[in-house]
């Protein structure tokens, strides 16, 4: 699966870079023939005195539906955009679930004519 990492914020390590793309392609890719965009962005937050907090923003962008925005922290890159994954991951299977057509009740018996002649 593409996806874009915003050169905003801070730039992950190649190891941790890895590590996205593996978790990317391991979550989402059951969902690949739906999503149009995927969008990785890392914040430091410094909100907090004393925390050095990492903020992940994940956004998907799926087919006929709006986009999934979630952002989240952690102590770690890693911790943070597996938080944040888990959530869209969750927030596309609910999404799914609800605009999935029903399903018609079928009989168990057929129709068939018994006799022979």
């Amino acid at each position: 699966m593409k996806y874009i990492i915003d050169s905003k914020g801070i730039q992950p390590s190649k190891d941790e870079l890895k590590i996205i793309d593996a978790k990317i392609g391991l979550s989402l890719s059951r969902f690949n023939n739906i999503i149009t965009q995927c969008e990785v962005s890392f914040l430091k937050e410094n909100e907090t005195i004393g925390t050095n907090m990492v903020s992940c923003r994940l956004s998907v962008s799926v087919i006929k539906s709006s986009d999934f925005i979630i952002t989240d922290t952690a102590n770690t890159i890693n911790e943070a955009f597996s938080i944040t994954l888990g959530r869209v991951k969750r927030n596309i299977e609910r999404h799914l679930k609800r605009i999935k057509p029903q399903r018609m009740a079928a009989t168990i018996r057929t129709n068939v004519d018994s006799k022979k002649g």
